[in-house]
């Protein structure tokens, strides 16, 4: 299925009332001494044959700090309403890590799926409630041992520590039972031929370094980074030749030169978390009335390839 956007509005910045014009937010190089919600865009999404359109909003939050986003995706408390007092169904909420130079900041990308467009003549939409950032302050380290770069690849599965640790909290295991809880499992490959990243003449072995979690659920196991050392203690710093991301599945491929036989590998991944609630109000223009029926898209017409 085809779909098409039609972008209601895209802006920076917080519409502070109905009507008003949208004001940039100052969050960058500032002294934030709390959280700050603003607006990245706002669209309506239609599929074909055009038997359903939705809306999307995309928030930012800013806040001061360093702790980190976690892969959770918690339960909101967010709501729309339109200015004709309509309510709007929430679909979906995402939360993704957001970029910001400021290093004394943070920011998260708020993504929210609406079931319903506004209705005839609104000319706004007010997202309120709670925002529930799941945070954590730094990396833990999850120590796979010596792990020998075999040609035919080599699997090691261990303990998912976020199950561990979410096990433990509430008693529902004991430690001679985490056997029975859920795995990581860092599988390793030589990259050869095709698949190899490094350009073919530059020297050194890649591998590629993967972490699967067996957790099908959006608490799960996350590897951030890999840290390696050889056998005498001495870090190994191999060059990143590939990054990989297949949904929860994270990985990197690294050229050893020379490559060794055997090596300590660690993986860094998210440390315990806690919910961190925001408070949201935002008001957001819609540009003025919006037709009951939803235009199709146009034909972008094509240049003549003989025209000059």
């Amino acid at each position: 299925m085809k779909c098409f956007v039609a972008i209601a509005c895209w802006c920076a910045g917080i519409l502070m009332a109905a009507d008003m014009p949208v004001k940039s937010v100052p969050y960058s190089g500032t002294n934030l001494t709390g959280p700050v919600i603003g607006l990245s865009s706002m669209g309506l999404m239609m599929g074909e044959p055009f038997n359903f359109v939705q809306t999307h909003i995309s928030l930012y939050c800013v806040f001061p700090g360093t702790e980190m986003l976690v892969p959770e995706q918690p339960a909101q408390e967010l709501k729309a309403i339109d200015s004709n007092g309509v309510r709007l169904r929430v679909r979906s909420v995402r939360l993704r890590e957001g970029a910001i130079k400021d290093k004394r900041l943070r920011r998260v990308d708020v993504n929210i799926d609406l079931k319903d467009v506004p209705s005839p003549g609104a000319r706004w939409i007010r997202v309120s409630g709670t925002l529930f950032l799941p945070l954590c302050q730094g990396l833990e380290s999850l120590d796979f041992g010596r792990v020998e770069l075999k040609e035919n690849g080599v699997s090691i599965p261990v303990p998912d520590p976020i199950a561990v640790r979410r096990a433990q909290e509430s008693n529902r295991v004991e430690i001679a039972d985490m056997s029975k809880l859920e795995t990581v499992t860092l599988k390793v490959t030589r990259q050869e031929g095709s698949a190899r990243h490094a350009p073919a003449k530059e020297p050194g072995v890649e591998w590629k370094f993967m972490v699967y979690a067996e957790m099908s659920s959006e608490n799960m196991f996350r590897a951030e980074d890999f840290v390696f050392h050889d056998l005498k203690g001495t870090r190994l710093k191999p060059r990143v030749t590939c990054h990989y991301s297949y949904n929860e599945d994270q990985g990197k491929s690294f050229l050893f030169h020379p490559s060794p036989r055997f090596v300590e590998v660690a993986v860094l991944y998210q440390g315990p978390s806690r919910i961190k609630s925001i408070p949201v109000d935002i008001k957001i223009g819609v540009g003025g009335a919006m037709p009951e029926v939803l235009p199709p898209p146009q034909e972008v017409p094509q240049p003549d390839a003989g025209a000059r």
